[in-house]
Formats: C-alpha cells, structure tokens, sequence
C-alpha cells in the first residue's frame, strides 16, 4: 500500500527466519455441519492454528465475534489470521535464508580451491 499513509516505519525483525520456522503448517476441514451460518467451504484448507501463530506472532492473529444462530445465545468469539500481514515475515524469512546459503556458497568455494591447491601441491 502507498507509502503517504504510513509512518514509523521498521523493517521486519533480523529473526524472521527463526520464528517462521517455530510456525506449524497444518491441513484441515472446516465443521461445516456445526457451523452452518458461517458458509464454510466443504474441501480441504491450508492455514494456521491462529492460536499456535498468536504465540509467534502476536500482532497477526485477531480476536473477532460472530452473533449467535439462537437470538439467547452468547455470541460466538473466535480468533482469525491475518494471512496477507504473515507475506512480508514470510518474505523476511526467504531473504535470510538466501543470505545464508549465499555465505555457505562462498565457504564451499573456499574450501573447494583449499582441496584443489592440496591436491596440486601433493603430485
């Protein structure tokens, strides 16, 4: 989104990677039977436990309500992700990763041209 309506700007966390690799990854089916009026789709998802995630990363689960299907019922309190706020840690994550195959790269190399002068001085 346009950077005029933004302010305080930080970038992501240096341990981005470290904390994407604490998140579970899960496949499920929504009760579609015991929660009709949410018209959940009947086929397989891939998502997050927001309880699992909120541990993690606080700032991306969100508490919200839905009103009851009994007028004398509570209403329903539920926790959702926010899956589009998880791209930019996800994208932070990738780029550590990158950064630290980047650096073993250049130690396989060093190590490569040590064995290969080893190699010549020892004929």
């Amino acid at each position: 989104s346009d950077q005029r309506f933004k302010k305080n700007l930080e970038p992501v966390g240096e341990d981005a990677l470290s904390r994407v690799m604490q998140l579970k990854p899960v496949s499920y089916l929504l009760k579609t039977d015991e929660y009709k009026n949410f018209n959940f789709p009947a086929f397989r998802q891939y998502g997050f436990i927001a309880q699992d995630l909120e541990k993690v990363f606080p700032t991306l689960v969100e508490n919200g309500s839905h009103p009851a299907e009994d007028k004398n019922a509570a209403e329903l309190k539920f926790k959702s992700v926010n899956y589009i706020g998880l791209i930019p840690v996800l994208t932070k994550a990738i780029q550590e990763q990158q950064e630290r195959l980047k650096k073993k790269k250049k130690q396989n190399e060093l190590l490569i041209k040590r064995l290969e002068k080893l190699e010549k001085d020892n004929k």
